[in-house]
C-alpha cells in the first residue's frame, strides 16, 4: 500500500508506518477496519504532535499511539477523552 514516487530522496509513504518513528501505526481506517475501532478514538493527538508530520506524510499515513504516548509523557499533556 506504499505510495511509489520517481525521487529517490522522497521516502516512500506507507500508510500503515508511523511517520515519526517507521513503527507499525495500527490505523484501523488504514487497514480497511472501521475507524470506530481505531486506537485514536480513545486518545486525543496533541496538535504540536501532528506539527512534527514531515509535509509529504500528513494526512496520508498516522502517527502511532505510542509516539502519541510518549510525547504526552514528556511534555506533560493532559488528556480530556
Amino acid at each position: 500500500m506504499s505510495t511509489n514516487n520517481s525521487d529517490p530522496k522522497i521516502p516512500e509513504i506507507d500508510p500503515l508506518r508511523c511517520p515519526l518513528c517507521g513503527q507499525p501505526n495500527h490505523c484501523a481506517y488504514a487497514a480497511g477496519q472501521p475507524h470506530t475501532t481505531c486506537w485514536c478514538n480513545n486518545l486525543s493527538v496533541p496538535k504540536p504532535l501532528l506539527e512534527q508530520i514531515p509535509d509529504q506524510f500528513r494526512r496520508k499515513a498516522c502517527v502511532c499511539e505510542n509516539c502519541v504516548r510518549t510525547y504526552i509523557a514528556e511534555h506533560g499533556v493532559h488528556q480530556s477523552v
